[in-house]
């Protein structure tokens, strides 16, 4: 069968943008309208039209792309391909090619976070949990101590 052709069939695609900042733009936005303080809305609205001119190129050019694929013998094919071409590019950068976890397990608010912000999270969360703990194990342990 020389000269037939595979055809890899995409399912969807779709696109990531580096717009954290206009998100947080918008949330400010939202939280003004709902604590109804309209001149800080406002404010944060001249802020947005700001950084949507000022910032526009950047704000819908994408930087990352979740490609599904109809089968899985696609994603094989596009993995394979960035070991054959480790250099191919698109859009002038360097494609860098791996797989992604499900998309229900991604938060698109935290896409963007600095490593450091996710640890301190970590540490944080970690630190909470360990108080309550040892508060919850000591109550129970002096309610038991006086029933006795």
């Amino acid at each position: 069968m020389d000269g037939e052709v595979d055809i890899t069939r995409i399912a969807d695609v779709i696109f990531a943008y580096d717009n954290k900042s206009l998100i947080n733009l918008l949330k400010e936005r939202g939280t003004a309208i709902a604590n109804l303080k309209f001149d800080e809305m406002r404010e944060v609205e001249a802020k947005i039209d700001v950084a949507i001119n000022e910032e526009f190129e950047k704000l819908t050019e994408p930087v990352s792309a979740f490609i599904i694929f109809e089968e899985e013998d696609g994603v094989i094919a596009a993995l394979d391909l960035s070991e054959y071409d480790p250099e191919a590019e698109m859009l002038g950068q360097k494609m860098q090619l791996k797989p992604a976890t499900e998309p229900t397990n991604i938060i698109w608010e935290n896409r963007y976070l600095p490593m450091w912000k996710l640890y301190a999270r970590l540490i944080f969360v970690t630190v909470v949990t360990g108080i309550l703990l040892t508060l919850s194990f000591w109550i129970i342990f002096l309610t038991q101590a006086k029933a006795i």
